[in-house]
């Protein structure tokens, strides 16, 4: 499997889908594109998609291809692509949501060790 690493395209999807409150499953809806193609912009794992993928997923976001690509500059609301992706998976899952803004400042690490936390509660209160 190909690395995954931060680049500014991905960082401004996962700050437009943040902005818009837009899943990887909604922005496909959108674009046409299937979610796989999706995850991988957004992980970084794709770092150079295709010009067409680029203007459905700017008109998508109601943006240009150039901000997409670095017109401009947007403050990611995570620093770190890691937590950025955990974070993404917290707020997909309704039942974890809550910890959304309350992992903002938290490393990878801390916040894999509250989510232990939270599904340890959870299987508890299932029981």
């Amino acid at each position: 499997m190909p690395k995954k690493s931060t680049n500014e395209l991905s960082m401004k999807i996962i700050y437009y889908k943040k902005k818009l409150k837009m899943t990887n499953k909604i922005l496909a809806e959108k674009t046409g594109l299937p979610v796989g193609t999706i995850s991988r912009i957004a992980s970084g794992e794709t770092k150079e998609p295709t010009l067409k993928t680029l203007r459905l997923i700017a008109k998508a976001f109601d943006c240009s291809i150039d901000d997409l690509q670095g017109g401009g500059t947007i403050e990611p609301y995570y620093l770190n692509q890691e937590t950025a992706e955990i974070a993404q998976k917290i707020y997909e899952d309704k039942k974890m949501r809550i910890l959304f803004d309350a992992s903002k400042h938290l490393s990878p690490e801390n916040i894999d060790v509250v989510i232990g936390v939270v599904k340890s509660i959870q299987a508890t209160k299932e029981n």
